[in-house]
């Protein structure tokens, strides 16, 4: 089978629809997860005699207008994303409803997918682009699939999708803490029985957080901080512990972790990492602006002590097992399954 995620610079196009919400539907998905989503289809990607991928290796992008029932623009390719952007950011609907053709599958090719995202809102296009993207650094090389997975600081849920499309019969637990991206993760999950969501933080224990938002103002970066429970507009904590044992889960196999200087939290107390037993492959996105001095190398002594080595891929810091981390140098040639 074809597997679409073999090169760094990954196989998709988009087709980006204005999405034709009624006004109910969208006061549903601002009070909660109960909007209707359509459901998600999978499509086999097309396949020479040997097996050799032949999607399309353009990005393409298309904007339709349902109201008018007209096409507003012509194609265009990735490099006019910033002009889609701006197109997107001009319609009076509250939520933008994006089409994606050539989402890597693990056993079957290419996948489409639907996701939503808010115009003009200031970093949903952006993690839409950059969640597209992320992995193809790394997991199209590993003959390994994981049944378990988290993923910590989830956003809008971009990344999730390609992680649910890419490993169809894995577990996969999702953490998100701001409330308003939640929701948006929430309606983008909801047709995917194996994925689940959590309104939370990620941190060492269950405790209650207090919501910063970044210097920069976006809101693809909002900075956790613990805080005295009942604290006016805290939210709930969870453990990666207490995630195992919510789930019924062993392990996490694969941990992808983005949650914005909170890494180093739960590391931070060596009896508490029992944890990291079943993991074989993590990604962290470090944010050393957002961590003290010395914890980057605590994480880093912590998982080399277990068995972990590191390999950079974009901006993630890429920890495997000893017996995954050799796919994962560029000398090595493509992976066969085992």
């Amino acid at each position: 089978m074809a597997i679409c995620s073999g090169s760094e610079s990954v196989t998709w196009k988009v087709i980006i629809l204005l999405a034709t919400l009624c006004s109910a539907a969208a006061r549903q998905l601002q009070q909660g997860p109960s909007v209707q989503v359509s459901s998600h289809r999978h499509r086999l990607c097309r396949t020479d005699a040997h097996g050799v991928n032949l999607c399309s290796r353009d990005p393409v992008f298309k904007i339709e207008d349902h109201d008018i029932g007209r096409e507003q623009r012509g194609w265009m390719d990735g490099h006019d994303f910033e002009e889609i952007t701006t197109s997107m950011n001009e319609t009076a609907q509250p939520y933008v409803r994006v089409y994606v053709d050539g989402v890597p599958c693990a056993l079957q090719g290419c996948c489409s997918a639907s996701i939503l995202i808010r115009p003009g809102h200031d970093s949903d296009a952006d993690v839409l682009k950059h969640g597209l993207t992320w992995y193809t650094g790394f997991l199209g090389k590993l003959p390994w699939q994981p049944q378990t997975i988290l993923d910590a600081g989830a956003n809008i849920g971009v990344a999730t999708l390609a992680l649910a499309h890419m490993y169809p019969m894995a577990q996969i637990v999702v953490v998100e803490p701001e409330p308003g991206n939640c929701r948006v993760l929430e309606a983008n999950t909801m047709t995917y029985p194996n994925v689940h969501v959590e309104c939370s933080g990620l941190w060492d224990k269950d405790a209650s957080l207090g919501m910063v938002k970044p210097s920069d103002g976006r809101d693809w970066g909002w900075i956790t901080e613990e805080v005295d429970e009942g604290t006016l507009g805290s939210l709930h904590a969870v453990s990666v512990q207490s995630l195992l044992k919510k789930y019924n889960l062993a392990s996490f196999e694969y941990m992808k972790l983005d949650i914005e200087g909170s890494e180093w939290q739960i590391f931070r107390q060596d009896d508490n990492l029992e944890w990291l037993k079943g993991v074989k492959l993590m990604s962290l996105e470090v944010h050393p602006s957002l961590t003290r001095p010395g914890d980057q190398d605590h994480m880093a002594m912590v998982l080399r002590s277990r068995g972990f080595d590191m390999s950079q891929h974009g901006e993630y810091d890429v920890w495997a097992s000893r017996e995954l981390h050799p796919f994962l140098r560029e000398e090595q040639p493509a992976p066969q399954p085992i």
